[in-house]
């Protein structure tokens, strides 16, 4: 423990701020021995914490999944109107499954990991930290992959129509212009919503990993 005073230069009052949360900081009249044991206790309790969270934004993540995966899949099973909604429905399909998999396997990949020192909480919580930028990253390609799935798949149903000059004739044919322009305003945030949250959370855990591997490397 004791090589944690080199660490108190650069990321203390952070770390210390961002893991007890709302419970009484360090005092300035503490002995080192006490800093240290508030500094583990305070570690340990933020990875238990992330662990639980992590398990429960799992059980929504997969049961969300299931049930819109559910969904789509009956659609398709019961038949949809035209070569663009299998086309989009089929794509979301595969992009929804893809993204459960990659957060279920980022948020699972460290539940049974063994911690019996100090050091072995400071690399777990570096692990977790990392995961989850990893998933931060794979929102953020989720809500680009909305965009291009759904402008992709509408390109290409209406090409034929934008080549033909017959375009604003066959969209007042398939679907009233309100709605279709509520739908693609719809479609349009979410995803630029989607993107904007990933990588604003990319951003807010970046300094946390470098802090984090300082860390670790002090424990070595």
């Amino acid at each position: 423990m004791s090589k944690i005073e080199k660490y108190d230069q650069y990321a203390w009052s952070e770390l210390m701020a961002d893991w007890r949360q709302d419970e009484k900081p360090i005092g300035i009249n503490q002995t080192q021995e006490e800093r240290l044991d508030t500094f583990a206790q305070a570690m340990i309790s933020k990875v238990k914490r992330e662990r639980a969270r992590s398990k429960v934004s799992t059980a929504v993540n997969v049961i969300m999944a299931t049930l819109s995966g559910a969904y789509i899949a009956n659609e398709i099973r019961l038949g949809l109107p035209s070569q663009f909604d299998y086309a989009l429905y089929s794509l979301m399909l595969l992009l929804i499954v893809i993204f459960s998999f990659s957060v279920t396997w980022y948020q699972g990949a460290h539940w049974k990991a063994r911690t019996e020192s100090s050091g072995d909480y400071a690399q777990l919580m570096l692990d977790q930290n990392i995961s989850a930028s990893k998933i931060a990253k794979a929102t953020t390609w989720f809500g680009y992959s909305i965009l291009f799935i759904f402008y992709g798949v509408v390109l290409w149903a209406f090409f034929p129509s934008i080549l033909g000059g017959t375009l604003v004739t066959d969209l007042s044919n398939i679907a009233k212009p309100i709605l279709g322009s509520i739908i693609l305003g719809s479609v349009t945030l979410a995803g630029l919503a989607t993107i904007y949250s990933g990588q604003k959370q990319q951003r807010s855990l970046k300094q946390k990993i470098e802090n984090l591997r300082k860390l670790v490397k002090d424990f070595q």
